[in-house]
């Protein structure tokens, strides 16, 4: 699962150095979609595992601790980049407007409502201010009955589906109304998937999975710039969803593939300013290099600083943040299983 979150991070990367997405992945519209199912999953699973019996405030702390060290540091770091290399952020015209701004960008809950995008100091953050959102009602919706979220997320696809006369890029992707319904049907594929409770089944379908979602998603066009509510696009999000539990179970014993995905956040929030920074000294840094390979470059000097965050900040925090969860008994029993068992609950790691 880890992989798939470094692919996605990394294609939004892609996609805002070169334009375009790479063969076999998702154009930077879709990444984030996928993104929000994946989210939709892991705190599906959370909530009803980790934090079943623990009240909702160490929930809420748990995902404070997992977005604002970084996104804060990188923030500060940056406004004052900007401001020290004389290209500061637009001054909004109005105390009240300043006052919205300033507490927006440090919260990061207000950007969808913020009336002029560069005012934003960060722009990727207007996908976490959708997932904070989704945050604070999580513990209330994702525990219900399976029909209960079932039904949310029908009503929620009824409400993206009532946008369609609207256009996709300003409408149907970065508002959140028409990005909830990506959550629930993670949510939801996460609660289905634990039908499914035969742990050699689950690996088979989660190599199938594996084979199916790359070829899958270029049949469908998605590294293609489309409307993103075509039926293509709809087909893949389903089996997306679908794929989600299996590949999970393949994979959550790997610590591999969970470095990997521990380094998509850093990479995805981090990779904005860190272009700004680069270009800013482009003579010094590629002073004797072609001009062909300077989006590698970028890319290639993205990743060392996602991972020097995630080494020095993030993991010393995750330490700390372990302590807002409990897993449940029964999912110490799982974990004593012997090895060939996949442990359907299990714990999602880093999430």
């Amino acid at each position: 699962m880890g992989i798939i979150r470094l692919i996605l991070a990394l294609s939004v990367v892609v996609w805002h150095l070169w334009g375009h997405a790479l063969p076999f992945t998702a154009n930077g519209y879709i990444a984030v979609i996928l993104f929000f199912i994946i989210s939709g999953f892991y705190m599906s699973m959370v909530v009803n595992d980790k934090y079943a019996k623990e009240p909702v405030i160490n929930f809420y702390l748990a995902r404070a601790l997992r977005i604002y060290p970084i996104y804060l540091l990188i923030l500060i770091f940056f406004v004052w980049f900007l401001a020290a290399t004389g290209n500061p952020l637009p001054v909004p015209p109005t105390a009240g407007e300043r006052a919205f701004s300033t507490l927006t960008n440090i919260t990061i809950f207000g950007i969808p409502w913020l009336a002029k995008a560069e005012w934003l100091a960060i722009p990727p953050a207007w996908s976490l201010a959708i997932e904070l959102q989704f945050y604070l009602v999580a513990p209330f919706i994702l525990t219900r009955r399976l029909w209960i979220c079932v039904a949310v997320l029908l009503g929620l696809v009824a409400l993206r589906l009532s946008l369609l006369d609207q256009n996709f890029a300003s409408s149907r992707y970065s508002l959140p109304r028409a990005d909830w319904c990506f959550f629930m049907l993670g949510a939801v594929a996460h609660r289905l998937g634990l039908l499914v409770t035969e742990s050699q089944v689950r690996k088979l379908l989660g190599l199938a999975a594996l084979v199916v979602l790359p070829i899958a998603a270029f049949a469908c066009g998605l590294p293609v710039v489309k409307d993103l509510d075509r039926p293509e696009f709809w087909i893949f999000y389903l089996v997306f969803a679908a794929a989600i539990p299996f590949v999970f179970s393949i994979s959550m014993r790997s610590r591999v593939d969970r470095f990997l995905g521990d380094l998509s956040y850093p990479i995805y929030i981090a990779h904005w300013p860190a272009i700004k920074v680069i270009v800013h000294f482009n003579n010094e840094i590629y002073n004797f290099l072609p001009y062909e390979y300077y989006p590698e470059i970028d890319l290639f000097l993205v990743i060392v600083v996602s991972t020097a965050l995630h080494i020095v900040i993030e993991r010393p925090i995750e330490n700390f943040r372990r302590r807002f969860s409990a897993p449940r008994q029964a999912e110490v029993q799982v974990s004593r299983r012997d090895n060939n068992s996949e442990g359907v609950r299990a714990t999602a790691p880093a999430e």
